[in-house]
């Protein structure tokens, strides 16, 4: 699922917290480039899988609407059982 490539998130694995923009959330993953660096540094990218995920903030939101679709999209994601 492709963020607006500007749309910064924190995520917070174990005890890292990142903060990326250019988010890209897939079934069992979550890419991004660090907020300091270029949206347009695909070498920038990292990655982490989703099960080794904490915690997903959602920052600097477009409007209220795309912000709570997107956090019903993450409840689903993170509640969903994987098969």
């Amino acid at each position: 699922m492709p963020l607006g490539r500007l749309q910064q998130l924190k995520i917070w694995s174990g005890d890292t917290v990142f903060r990326w923009h250019a988010v890209i959330i897939t079934y069992d993953s979550i890419t991004g480039v660090p907020y300091k660096m270029s949206t347009k540094c695909d070498s920038c990218r990292l990655g982490l899988r989703l099960s080794s995920v904490d915690s997903i903030r959602v920052g600097y939101p477009s409007s209220p609407a795309k912000n709570i679709l997107m956090l019903a999209f993450l409840v689903a994601a993170f509640t969903a059982p994987f098969h």
